[in-house]
């Protein structure tokens, strides 16, 4: 009995032998595919997709692109941004585009004035420039011809012309006001003589033979502002001390302060006609008058030795009557 327990025991231990039919059954559920979920599970987990285009937000980002080059574009590629956004808020499609297109307008906008602003500046630098550099060469020109006429006769112009050169005659300060200017003078020296050889140097300025001329546009006289005007804003200072003088000629030699500290000409604050005696009656102790364009900070003096300054109009009135002045033993500085 104790025999049979031990042989039970050992077949207990002895692993079983699979029968084929087992093994067949395991093949065919190895074999078998897998279950798939039902269909309800996948609609519930996977969103819906969008179908469809933007095409208004497509536009907007090009034209956005296109403002940067071309600067116009910027207002259609807002309005087309902007209504390709409201489509995007139906549709769901193309939000994004139609934000990078309104952003991409506005910078294309934002790029447009700032290249506008820029230029108008240059514009504007360049054109003042150029007045100035204008203006500087009429002056110039105005004192080339001043010292011309000195080459010539060994004198400068009087304020008024008077050809009597080598006969000193005496003139009423009450006269002047029908003298024909200086500006007339001076116009055999400007390569002007056949407009000076038509004056009748005799009769008044406004008289029938000379007044039309003064309608006559002188390139070297016009204000660079209006260069068609034929009045001017070149003036000068006559009086005692001045290189201007009624009724004594003027050389060189009597330019004790230096040809480079005196002032030979001057740009008015008015316009006068240019053929008629319309200067500055020089005060010693009176008030100076306005200098310069109105719109600007500067006005063009002409020098004796033919330079030409810019002078501000804050300058110090006792400078500018010292540089006025030809001998009064004034120093004037190089920074006025």
């Amino acid at each position: 009995m104790a025999r049979a327990r031990y042989e039970d025991e050992e077949d207990e231990d002895r692993p079983r032998r699979r029968s084929r039919r087992d093994e067949d059954d395991e093949d065919d559920e190895d074999d078998a595919p897998p279950r798939r979920r039902a269909s309800n599970d996948d609609d519930d987990d996977e969103p819906a997709r969008p179908k469809g285009t933007n095409g208004l937000a497509t536009f907007s980002l090009l034209f956005g692109v296109l403002s940067f080059c071309t600067g116009v574009t910027f207002l259609p590629g807002l309005i087309c941004g902007f209504m390709g956004l409201s489509k995007a808020k139906a549709s769901g499609v193309g939000k994004g585009i139609a934000i990078a297109g309104i952003l991409t307008s506005i910078g294309g906008l934002m790029v447009s004035i700032a290249v506008g602003v820029t230029a108008y500046f240059f514009v504007v630098v360049a054109d003042k420039t150029r007045e100035r550099l204008k203006s500087h060469n009429n002056y110039k020109q105005v004192g080339l011809a001043s010292a011309n006429m000195h080459d010539a006769t060994n004198y400068y112009p009087k304020p008024f012309l008077d050809e009597s050169v080598k006969e000193f005659q005496p003139v009423a300060e009450s006269s002047l006001k029908n003298k024909l200017s200086w500006r007339v003078a001076i116009l055999l020296y400007l390569e002007q003589e056949s407009l000076y050889r038509r004056f009748s140097r005799s009769e008044p300025w406004d008289s029938s033979a000379n007044k039309p001329l003064s309608q006559t546009v002188v390139a070297a006289y016009a204000d660079t502002e209006s260069p068609l005007d034929p009045t001017t804003r070149l003036r000068c200072f006559y009086g005692p001390g001045t290189m201007f003088e009624i009724n004594q000629r003027v050389s060189i030699a009597s330019v004790s302060d230096g040809t480079s500290n005196t002032i030979l000409s001057v740009e008015g604050g008015e316009k006068v006609t240019w053929s008629q005696f319309d200067e500055y009656k020089f005060d010693q102790n009176g008030p100076l008058p306005a200098f310069g364009h109105p719109r600007r900070d500067t006005f063009a003096v002409s020098m004796v030795d033919g330079s030409v300054r810019q002078v501000r109009k804050t300058v110090d009135p006792k400078t500018m009557k010292a540089a006025i002045t030809r001998n009064g033993g004034e120093i004037v500085g190089f920074d006025w």
